[in-house]
């Protein structure tokens, strides 16, 4: 299972995986090597598909020049 993403104080963006052992639970980050930097982020979906994860939509941080919290699709 993981976790990518979710809100604090900012958005974030750490990948981590839960390694569940009998009633043991593992969490370990998982390091990404994407060309394209990982944004913090909450309220997204995403997918695991040929070893690979899609990440869609969201929100980011709080904008306080537009006031505004951005988000996408």
């Amino acid at each position: 299972m993981f976790m990518i993403g979710g809100m604090g104080s900012e958005t974030i963006k750490d990948i981590v995986e839960a390694r569940i052992m009998s009633d043991c639970v593992n969490w370990e980050r998982t390091p990404y090597t994407s060309q394209e930097g990982v944004v913090g982020r909450q309220c997204h979906s995403t997918v695991y598909y040929n070893e690979k994860m899609y990440i869609f939509g969201g929100c980011f941080n709080f904008n306080s020049k537009r006031q505004v919290r951005e988000c996408t699709n």
